[in-house]
């Protein structure tokens, strides 16, 4: 306890104290609204954070989820517009709104945000907004830029296709499918029923031992419709769409095998050819779906677009001529898969020795009004490339917006076979036009090579005088080349990566069956802003 105060000067003391102890009251009085008022403001500024964060996660949200549906916006509106309901916001709050083919905008205005102790001094509540755009990076066209695939005339009766390096309207192969019973070394790992041994005894209605990687649906291509083909009448058409012996590896190259191994051909139309089964060969297109990433799983077929042809029957329809299949009305936009099997064929049995090939055509009924749809292949494409000397075709189109700090990567299955001379494959940047700076190659048995630059030898030839020392490098095996992109990848307008074999020989000629797949890694759909 403080001693009473004895003098003058502690007495004088005591009456200040107790003076300045009524002005920290006033004081403290005055103070306190503000202070208050502060403490209110910072709750409800915290809070306001926290709303704000849960718009923008909602945003976030319903543009993920309704992107995938792009280019449809309806359905992407839709599937938006419900998980922005699901996480409390009403249709008036929502706006959706389309910002490109791949892209949505959701914006959600949350107007009736409650306070705490803001509602002092503020007449009305607070209004929260908060928007998301989401890109949806759609899978890698394949093997063509326009609404063709494959090579679309010939140079005449019994030639080659056109061979100009670089020309989408002929890009140097066919679109090409095994029949079921071919050995899977040939070229082909997934249509083929047959491993490494065929049973020679049954040729092309049976297998020594089975392909592990076998499957019956074929290969998909995609007809793209995009707004300015909405509503309009598209026409589906095929060249050599069935199978046609050929002497040899000539015009389409459709050719069956006297016995594993041979390298005589049976003549075309022969009774030695006539003895050996042939494949048929189906082709259908299906409406799109909600899962364009996958169009394994479209089942909407479009009625009257389904055509199942026999191997050797309407020579005069099909061989060597572009037919229509089917016409139909583009009812919306997106990806209409197109199906091509020779296995799994309706009633009819799998049969057949060999190769089909073919090329594939889309066009619009408001041409010129308007463009052709694109037609492309769609997860992997089976090609065979027969054109003589340096032959260069379109591979993959990577966009700048799914490229951009991602891998691009490259598999193909028994590539760069040929005849006469070393063979090298080059994987064109359409950034500067040349082969790529660098790659990581990867064989099936786990070795990794680096090239700078991205050019890899397929074939080599060690005594151009005995046949025997020459070597199809990835005979039978799988290849995978990788290319990391980083955050500078440009290459508007033509994105497309292109292959270009060069031929150490000028008359060599390639006789490749190639599979080849691209994907780009990372996530497909993603927010942008």
């Amino acid at each position: 306890m403080r001693p009473l105060a004895t003098t003058p000067a502690d007495q004088r003391v005591d009456r200040y104290v107790r003076r300045d102890r009524g002005y920290v009251l006033i004081l403290v009085g005055f103070l306190i609204i503000p202070l208050l008022g502060m403490v209110g403001l910072a709750v409800d500024v915290g809070w306001f954070y926290v709303k704000a964060a849960e718009v923008q996660r909602s945003a976030d949200a319903a543009a993920l989820a309704g992107v995938v549906y792009m280019p449809n916006f309806v359905d992407a509106e839709v599937e938006a517009r419900k998980v922005a309901r699901e996480n409390g916001y009403t249709d008036a709050q929502i706006t959706v709104e389309p910002a490109s083919a791949e892209t949505i905008r959701v914006i959600i205005n949350d107007d009736d945000v409650d306070t705490f102790f803001a509602t002092m001094f503020l007449s009305s509540p607070v209004e929260i907004i908060r928007w998301s755009t989401a890109e949806y990076v759609r899978p890698i066209p394949l093997g063509s830029p326009l609404s063709s695939f494959g090579n679309t005339n010939l140079d005449g009766p019994g030639q080659s296709p056109l061979n100009i390096p670089g020309d989408p309207v002929q890009p140097q192969f066919w679109a090409s499918i095994q029949a079921p019973y071919t050995d899977r070394s040939w070229g082909d790992p997934f249509a083929t029923k047959c491993d490494e041994d065929l049973d020679t005894t049954a040729r092309g209605t049976g297998c020594t031992s089975l392909n592990p990687d076998y499957r019956d649906r074929g290969y998909y291509y995609a007809i793209e419709i995009g707004p300015s083909q909405l509503n309009q009448v598209i026409q589906f058409d095929v060249f050599d769409g069935g199978f046609y012996w050929r002497y040899n590896t000539d015009q389409t190259g459709d050719i069956t095998f006297l016995e594993a191994g041979a390298t005589v051909y049976p003549l075309e139309g022969s009774t030695a050819a006539a003895a050996i089964p042939a494949p048929t060969i189906s082709y259908n297109i299906f409406q799109p779906d909600a899962t364009p990433n996958d169009w394994t799983d479209n089942t909407a077929a479009i009625s009257g677009c389904e055509k199942v042809i026999a191997p050797n029957s309407d020579v005069g329809v099909w061989k060597n001529k572009w037919n229509i299949v089917c016409q139909f009305l583009a009812t919306q936009p997106g990806v209409y898969p197109i199906q091509v099997k020779s296995s799994a064929i309706g009633a009819s049995p799998d049969l057949g020795a060999g190769y089909n090939q073919f090329s594939l055509r889309a066009s619009a009924g408001c041409w010129p009004l308007c463009d052709h749809p694109r037609l492309y292949a769609l997860g992997e494409m089976s090609i065979l490339n027969n054109a003589s000397g340096v032959s260069e075709f379109f591979l993959a189109e990577v966009r700048e917006n799914a490229g951009r700090g991602k891998e691009f990567v490259v598999e193909m299955f028994d590539v760069g076979d040929g005849s006469q001379g070393d063979f090298f494959l080059n994987l064109i940047d359409p950034q500067t036009g040349l082969t790529a700076a660098s790659c990581d190659a990867e064989r099936e048995d786990g070795t990794i090579n680096t090239y700078s630059p991205c050019r890899v030898q397929t074939r080599v030839e060690n005594d151009p005088l005995d046949d025997t020392d020459d070597v199809n490098v990835f005979d039978g095996e799988w290849l995978k080349l990788t290319v990391p992109l980083d955050l500078t990848y440009t290459c508007s307008p033509d994105c497309w990566w292109r292959v270009s074999y060069d031929f150490s020989d000028p008359t060599a000629q390639p006789i490749d069956r190639t599979v080849w797949r691209v994907t780009v890694v990372g996530d497909p759909v993603r927010i942008i802003e």
